[in-house]
This record gives structure tokens, C-alpha cells and sequence, in this order.
């Protein structure tokens, strides 16, 4: 938008137009022409001028006339208006102000004078016109689904709409100063994920990069997952960042659903079907070369991998009927549970049992969990089938050790010998929908879902995740820290 001012000047007669324009042209200004009354307020509602010059002395509708119809429009009410007229007697300057004309200059009008009203008027109007709008913004502001804060380098918060205050515990209505920091007042009741990306706070979010405010469900607090991003304000003023926050919490629970009843569905209905078209296809191929004892034994074995079919199709119907996202209304997984969920995914990964080791004590086998087995073993699955596709030659060694700690938490560390990640892959592995770069990964088809949706479950929990290069070897270790379930008993000894 131009920031010269914008004037429509009416009048009825070609030379009474040129003058103004003439007398204003010094000014910079742009200018809009009508001849008559009906053709100005179309015109004033089409171009929203910074003031209106309007002959007060026209045919069929007169400056008075077109000024009142002004004034009752909605939309052009608040534009200045200027009358021009010859009429300088009580009566008329009083008709004009009825009217509801700003100002009033008379012919043959003084042309200094003139530009002087204009340039005031026109300042005074978008002074007027930049206010509304600020009331505007504010309003929206305040009213906003989103959280707003503005922040200063220190990260002292200069200013936090309502949303902001509700998502940092603050009082909504309280616009005093806020003592403490921006990520002072977060981690009173958040996780701050990713840890590493946090510890520069406050600075640019950059676009491949996400911010995110964790709360972990307990039994007094629901699952919340706040995103947030950061601007950074042009230097000279006190204000350095404004960050926005959202609430992303149906977003990131739907896209976990999504991705468990994806794995489901991947993991329980491949092997059953694999077995049940592999020997239907061996009989309808070479039935004439089997004994009946033969056939009997395929047709057998096929009837199995159907029942098998058969029951996790039924499985996979009550995990979707059971609302609960969290545990799909299995119990928490014992320690000990997760070798059989390792042993599953192994299984169905194809992966070389001899080449894969997993360690655990007997005595903290006992010990729960904060999530099913199910979750255990879609989590191990995402895990190691990166293992397996970052592998040159897809047939990893992979390391799984559990060990609980004397803190409440179970760590799981699960190391492979396939290849070292830039550091910048590592610190944006565990962000929604990011992918490897196809020159480390060797274009491996996906959507980056795999771990993002591993740090969902893992950070929901209150639990922690890591991902780094071995330094012994090329390969990678995963570590995952997890709060023990309530139903654990003081840890062993």
C-alpha cells in the first residue's frame, strides 16, 4: 500500500477539479475524480480515500445531500470530508456541520491554507485509522486461541496475552509486570523437547526446526503438548522475540493413533498372510507333484495362518474400539515382557537372531512399565527397523541392554553397527515428519514418522530420548529413559 494520501475530489465542473488538483499537487498526493454525488460514495467506498473534497454546489445531488449519505454508510462513515463551497453565511456552514462535514473552505479558497488543512487532516486521519487497527490487533490478541508473548533478549517477558498466561500458570487477567523467565515459568510444568534445541533459548525458530512443551499425563494432569515458535523482532527496541504458542495436543494424539493402528496392522497381519498365500500358492502350483499326506499337511498349516488372520483381525477391531490412547486397555508391560515383545519384532523383521544380543536382570524383571506391550513393541519395532535399513547390508548387530536405576527410571539402550549421522541429522531425528538425508540414508522410502512418533510416546510419559554416534565403531546408540509405572515395587537391590 502507497503511503501517499489518497484524496477523491468532487465537482460537478472540469475546471473546479484541475484547480485542487493543481493546488495539492505539491503535496505528493493521489487523486480520485467524480463529477457528481452518487458516482462519489460509490467511488469513496471503492477506494477508501484519506479525505473527500466535496462541492458543496452540484445538480441533482448537492455536497449536503451526498455528505449525509456519507456519514450513514457503514463503510465510508469515518472518512474527513472537506466542503467546498461559495457559501459563506451562518446558515450554510451550519447545514454543513448537520451534515457532518470535518471542515469547510471557501472559494476562491487560499491554496497555502488549503494544503495545510489537508496535510492535517489526512495525519490526524491515519492517526485515527492506525489506532483502530492497533484496538483491532489487541482485541484479536487478547481474544486469540493462541498464546502470544513478547520477550526481551534476557528472556524477561515484556508482554503475554491471555492464552500465554493460562498455558504458563500465570493470572489471565493480571497485565503487571511478570517476574521470571519465559523457559523458567515453562519448565515449572512442562518437559522442554527437544532438550538439546531449548538450551539456546530464546532464539529463531528456524523452519525445519519445532519447540515443544510437554506435559505428561499423571493422574492429577492430562497429556499436553504445547508448540511454540519464536520471532525474532528487528534490533532497536526492547522487545527481541515474539513467540507464539499452540495448542498442538489432538494433533500429535491422532497422529499417534494413526501410527499405532498403522504398526498393528503392519506387524500382526504379515506373517499370518505371508504363510497363508505362501502355501496356497505352493498348492495351486504344484499340487499334482504332492501326496495327500502332503497336501493335508499344506492345507493345515494354511487353515493355522487363516485362524491366526482371523484373531488378529479381531485384535486389531478392539484396538481401535477402546478409546483409552494411551494403553488401548492392556495392562502395563513388565520388564521382563519386553524380551517377548523384542522377540516378536525380531521375528518379523527377519533379523538374524544370532546377531542380536539383549541383556536385562532377572531381578528387575518385575518391575512396570509406563505403557502396554503393545506400545513396548511398536516402539522396538521403529527402532530397529531403522537399524536394519541404515545397515549397508541390511543384517545389523544389534545390542539391546536394560538396566533400572535407583531414581525411578528404566533406561533402554539399543546399539547397532550400521552408520554415524551428521550431528545435525541426530539433534532432528526424533522431530515429527523429518527424514534422514537421502545422501546418509540412501533414499530409504518413509515419512520420518518412525521415531518422531517414538518420542511422542516416550515424552508423554515423562520419559527422555537420545540418539548418538558410537564412537568405537560406525553405528548408532538409542537411549531411552523411562519413569517406572506406579505398580513397581522399590527397585531390587
Amino acid at each position: 500500500m502507497s503511503e501517499k494520501p489518497l484524496i477523491l475530489i468532487v465537482d460537478d465542473q472540469a475546471p473546479g477539479r484541475a484547480t485542487l488538483e493543481a493546488a495539492l499537487m505539491p503535496l505528493g498526493c493521489r487523486f480520485v475524480f467524480s463529477d457528481n454525488g452518487l458516482d462519489a460514495i460509490k467511488k469513496a467506498a471503492k477506494y477508501m480515500p484519506d479525505v473527500i473534497l466535496l462541492d458543496a454546489m452540484m445538480p441533482e445531488m448537492d455536497g449536503f445531500q451526498a455528505c449525509r449519505l456519507i456519514r450513514s454508510s457503514p463503510v465510508i462513515s469515518d472518512v474527513p470530508i472537506i466542503m467546498i463551497t461559495a457559501l459563506d453565511d451562518r446558515d450554510s456552514l451550519l447545514r454543513g456541520i448537520e451534515a457532518g462535514a470535518d471542515d469547510f473552505v471557501s472559494k476562491p479558497f487560499d491554496r497555502v491554507e488549503l494544503r495545510a488543512r489537508i496535510k492535517t487532516i489526512t495525519r490526524l486521519n491515519r492517526y485515527r485509522r492506525l489506532m483502530l487497527e492497533r484496538a483491532k490487533f489487541r482485541w484479536v490478541v487478547k481474544n486469540a486461541d493462541l498464546g502470544f508473548a513478547i520477550l526481551n533478549k534476557q528472556d524477561q517477558i515484556l508482554y503475554a496475552n491471555p492464552k500465554a498466561r493460562l498455558y504458563l500458570g500465570l493470572n489471565r487477567d493480571d497485565q503487571g509486570n511478570i517476574s521470571g523467565k519465559f523457559i523458567e515459568l515453562a519448565k515449572q510444568r512442562y518437559r522442554l523437547e527437544p532438550q538439546q534445541e531449548w538450551s539456546e533459548w530464546p532464539k529463531q525458530t528456524p523452519n525445519d526446526m519445532q519447540f515443544y512443551l510437554v506435559q505428561p499425563k499423571t493422574e492429577n494432569t492430562p497429556l499436553a503438548w504445547l508448540l511454540v515458535n519464536c520471532v525474532e523482532i528487528p534490533s532497536g527496541t526492547e522487545e527481541s522475540f515474539v513467540v507464539s504458542i499452540r495448542d498442538v495436543t489432538n494433533t500429535v494424539v491422532n497422529q499417534q493413533e494413526m501410527w499405532n493402528f498403522h504398526s498393528q496392522v503392519s506387524h500382526k497381519l504379515r506373517t499370518p498372510v505371508g504363510t497363508l498365500t505362501g502355501f496356497l500358492r505352493v498348492l495351486q502350483d504344484g499340487s499334482s507333484g504332492y501326496t495327500e499326506e502332503q497336501k493335508d499337511k499344506f492345507i493345515s498349516t494354511a487353515y493355522r495362518a487363516a485362524s491366526k488372520l482371523q484373531s488378529e483381525i479381531v485384535d486389531i477391531l478392539q484396538y481401535v474400539d477402546v478409546p483409552d490412547s494411551e494403553n488401548h486397555g492392556f495392562p502395563p508391560c513388565k520388564l521382563k515382557d519386553i524380551q517377548k515383545a523384542f522377540n516378536t519384532v525380531i521375528r518379523n523383521l527377519d533379523l538374524d537372531r544370532a546377531n542380536v544380543q539383549y541383556q536385562i536382570t532377572e531381578r528387575q524383571g518385575e518391575l512396570f512399565l509406563p505403557f502396554s506391550q503393545r506400545t513396548a513393541e511398536i516402539i522396538l519395532w521403529e527402532v530397529l527397523e531403522n537399524s536394519k535399513k541404515f545397515h549397508p547390508n541390511k543384517t545389523p548387530e544389534i545390542n539391546v541392554l536394560v538396566r533400572a536405576t535407583d531414581r525411578g527410571q528404566v533406561h533402554l539402550f539399543i546399539v547397532d553397527d550400521g552408520v554415524n549421522l551428521p550431528p545435525e541429522e541426530l539433534n532432528k531425528a526424533w522431530l515429527p515428519y523429518y527424514q534422514i538425508e537421502p545422501t546418509h540414508s540412501g533414499q530409504i522410502p518413509g515419512m520420518g514418522l518412525g521415531l518422531s512418533m517414538v518420542s511422542t510416546s516416550i515424552w508423554g510419559v515423562n520419559g527422555e530420548t537420545t540418539i548418538r554416534n558410537r564412537e568405537d565403531r560406525p553405528g548408532v546408540i538409542v537411549e531411552l529413559k523411562l519413569p517406572l509405572h506406579e505398580r513397581s515395587e522399590q527397585i531390587p537391590e
